[in-house]
């Protein structure tokens, strides 16, 4: 998972900056909670939670080579091959739903419905983060699911429902350029600039290059 999108998981109040964060602090009041990781790849850091604390976590990807470098995390108790648009799984079957950068490898309509399946099978909330900034990427590593499609607005978003959100690093801090950075010996330096640009941004998205967002299931 990229440098980019790491200290967005702070919200989960896990030894970071923000710990008492309302997101955090909402789902640290989940208990016994489950999530479930939809486009989960490689296995990120919602991968970690299983680290500080007793979450259950399931994931999804539809790669098959990056389920099997997750599996070897032995973190998931479950991780299934399948699309993100056709999810596997029973209504309200999760606590939490969470899809971490991959919006913007959907088009539009695609997103939609992912958004879509995400509120059927969550129980409590559903966390999504995606880039707010135009972001040209091609496929990644050989799998062709990491070309960038889309580039979402924050406008967009409140229109799926996610009226709480906060920034995740600063305008500028994206782009074909950054990204290809974040893929060298420099990456560390990268995700500490973006962490302490997030001091900045997190209580104004509009400034921001990523964006988390989150709604309260009914």
């Amino acid at each position: 998972m990229s440098d980019v999108v790491r200290p967005f998981f702070t919200l989960f109040g896990y030894r970071t900056l923000f710990r008492r964060a309302r997101l955090a602090t909402m789902i640290n009041r989940i208990e016994n909670k489950s999530v479930i990781d939809v486009c989960c790849g490689e296995g990120g850091i919602i991968a970690r939670l299983a680290e500080y604390d007793k979450t259950r976590i399931g994931g999804l990807d539809i790669f098959r080579p990056s389920l099997d470098k997750a599996m070897k995390l032995d973190v998931y108790r479950g991780l299934v091959q399948g699309h993100a648009l056709f999810l596997p799984f029973k209504d309200k079957c999760t606590d939490i739903a969470v899809s971490i950068a991959a919006l913007e490898h959907l088009s539009k309509e695609d997103g939609i419905r992912l958004v879509g399946e995400m509120t059927r099978i969550a129980r409590k909330v559903v966390v999504v983060s995606c880039p707010v900034v135009r972001w040209e990427q091609d496929p990644l590593d050989g799998n062709p699911y990491q070309k960038h499609l889309y580039h979402w607005t924050i406008a967009e978003l409140k229109e799926m429902g996610f009226q709480d959100m906060v920034g995740v690093g600063l305008r500028g801090m994206s782009g074909r350029a950054w990204g290809s950075l974040l893929r060298t010996y420099i990456s560390p330096v990268l995700g500490l600039m973006t962490l302490l640009a997030t001091v900045i941004s997190y209580r104004i998205p509009r400034i921001a290059s990523n964006v988390v967002a989150w709604k309260v299931c009914e």
